[in-house]
């Protein structure tokens, strides 16, 4: 009795032999070396956050992140700026503090580390802002920049990572 939707796939013999020798190899690729228990490095889980900003219509949008990527999303005709932040913060590193406000006419989003500060190894902030109609937005990044069905006007820039507009 034939079986419904079963298709007949041939598969050369080099590529089988091929996988007889990569399935090994890659086997062992996958096993993490040996550490010593005092040598393991601890770091924290991501401290996540939320917040709601209320703006007046048309409000000018500036975020400069050069600490990590931004991601932006359509949020909507209400005149609310919603902001996600994902801070990787290390033991011991300086801290990143990311607090949104009104200045000269603009609402600015612009995560700060303390005077003289360097940022650390593993220490970043990713942000994902939802942005109503109507907010033009500029944007400078330290890594990726994605937009997606955003209804405003954007400026955006990088200093490493892609740019990505939908």
């Amino acid at each position: 009795m034939p079986m419904p939707n079963l298709r007949r796939v041939l598969i050369p013999a080099s590529l089988i032999a091929l996988a007889a020798v990569v399935a090994p190899l890659h086997a062992a690729a996958q096993q993490a070396p040996a550490r010593d228990a005092d040598a393991v490095e601890t770091v924290p889980e991501p401290v996540r956050n939320s917040t709601l900003y209320p703006l007046p219509a048309g409000r000018a949008i500036v975020v400069d992140n050069p600490y990590g990527s931004v991601f932006m999303r359509f949020g909507g005709y209400e005149h609310t700026l919603e902001v996600w932040s994902t801070l990787q913060q290390p033991d011991g590193a300086p801290a990143l503090t990311l607090a949104p406000a009104d200045r000269d006419g603009r609402f600015v989003v612009a995560p700060t580390l303390p005077e003289g500060a360097t940022l650390a190894p593993g220490q970043r902030i990713d942000l994902v802002l939802y942005v109503p109609e109507g907010h033009p937005v500029t944007l400078r990044a330290g890594g990726d920049i994605e937009a997606r069905g955003v209804r405003s006007d954007l400026e955006l820039r990088n200093t490493s990572g892609k740019i990505q507009v939908r």
